[in-house]
């Protein structure tokens, strides 16, 4: 019996006998790993027209499938490598909107909190922070909160709440809050 085992995009044939392991360069294969499904058996009177023809498939399914998708690629070069191997289109993600901020102090006397929360999803692991400052620009003091599994909107409004509470506790009555939610 032929076990043929691959890595794109040239193929590696091994042979297996009376069912020992086979030592592969990457793992030692058993013989429950040929009858999974994780490799083409061939049998050696087929010859070796059917095993490249079945390989020639995989990869063509393979292309086909990693073409025809929109979905972006990630930073990892292995993959990215593994992707080029078989000749797959690589999508890079989306390049991130920068929106230009001018930060402005508050009037005479004030101080002004800058707060931002966040979710990485939609809920998704969430948090919140702020960033306090005089008429001067001076630093007064910050806050971040993990918030745990929350959405956008309830992280941006715990940030506005906890801006408000640390100001009233240190007895600042003059609040300018600032966010970037809409």
């Amino acid at each position: 019996m032929v076990v043929l085992l691959f890595s794109p995009p040239s193929s590696t044939c091994r042979f297996i006998h009376h069912r020992q392991p086979v030592v592969s360069r990457h793992a030692i294969l058993k013989p429950s790993f040929f009858s999974s499904g994780h490799c083409a058996v061939v049998n050696p009177s087929s010859g070796r027209a059917v095993a490249n023809v079945k390989i020639s498939s995989i990869i063509a399914k393979t292309q086909i499938s990693g073409n025809s998708t929109n979905c972006t690629s990630t930073g990892n070069i292995r993959d990215f490598c593994i992707l080029k191997a078989f000749n797959i289109k690589v999508n890079p993600p989306k390049a991130p909107v920068i929106i230009e901020v001018l930060w402005q102090p508050p009037i005479l006397h004030w101080f002004k909190c800058n707060t931002d929360g966040a979710a990485l999803g939609a809920p998704g692991q969430a948090a919140c922070g702020g960033i306090f400052r005089d008429s001067t620009g001076d630093y007064i003091g910050c806050f971040a909160d993990k918030l745990g599994i929350e959405n956008a909107f309830i992280a941006e409004l715990v940030a506005a709440m906890k801006a408000i509470e640390i100001a009233f506790t240190n007895g600042c009555h003059k609040l300018w809050l600032e966010t970037d939610s809409r």
